[in-house]
């Protein structure tokens, strides 16, 4: 009987010398580990600009020489005029193009019909432009002649300028005249005149001329 309780206490100290071993200890971390990415080196190509220049457009002048007109039409005011090979920049046209905007040299704009300036691009690529209203006539001024009694003749003047030429004669008598476009009658004493002219966009011509019944004086830009 003895020896099988010395069986049972050994069976029992076993357990227990194996329950009191030694335990392994886990350390835990004190921080959370930091995640790290790689790094991708920054692309070193640079894309290319988009162009967004306007592209420009350039006629010159055909034949001896061109009036540039204050709106698309012979009834507009002749304010410039160019000889033959003058480059000139195109910026814009009529709705049917048969009239195209230039930059003037000097500031402004003008207008040129389509068929005196010369260029090699497609008219249709240009902006189209508003027409300008159509300019009122000037009245004409009856000639200043109260001061001469003497009988009159009458004079054709033939202004084929393209716009209005004041004319100022000084001679049997002082007369100023607005003259428009086409034939003009005016009425003055015969004889001879110094006169000076105002048209084509400016220009001023001086000289003298003998006036008598019937006469035609024709006017134009050179």
């Amino acid at each position: 009987m003895k020896e099988k309780n010395l069986l049972i206490v050994f069976i029992i100290t076993g357990f227990l010398f194996l329950g009191c071993g030694t335990t392994a200890q886990v350390t835990q971390p004190t921080s959370t580990p930091e995640l790290i990415l790689p790094t991708v080196p920054a692309s070193t190509n640079t894309p290319n600009p988009t162009d967004t220049s306007i592209p420009e457009y350039y006629g010159t002048i055909g034949g001896e020489s061109a009036n540039i007109r204050s709106g698309p039409g012979t009834n507009f005011d002749v304010i410039n005029s160019f000889a033959n090979g003058t480059k000139l920049q195109v910026v814009g046209r009529n709705d049917d193009s048969s009239w195209l905007v230039i930059n003037l040299p000097a500031g402004g704009i003008g207008w040129i019909r389509v068929d005196l300036i010369l260029f090699s691009f497609p008219a249709d690529l240009l902006k189209i432009y508003t027409t300008p209203a159509t300019p009122t006539a000037k009245p004409y001024i009856p000639p200043e002649a109260t001061s001469c009694s003497a009988e009159t003749v009458n004079v054709t003047i033939i202004n084929d300028t393209g716009g209005s030429v004041s004319l100022t004669l000084r001679g049997p008598c002082t007369y100023t005249f607005f003259i428009g476009t086409g034939n003009t009658t005016i009425s003055i004493l015969p004889g001879s005149y110094s006169y000076s002219a105002y048209g084509c966009g400016g220009a001023t011509l001086t000289g003298s001329k003998s006036l008598g019944s019937g006469d035609e004086w024709t006017w134009y830009c050179q």
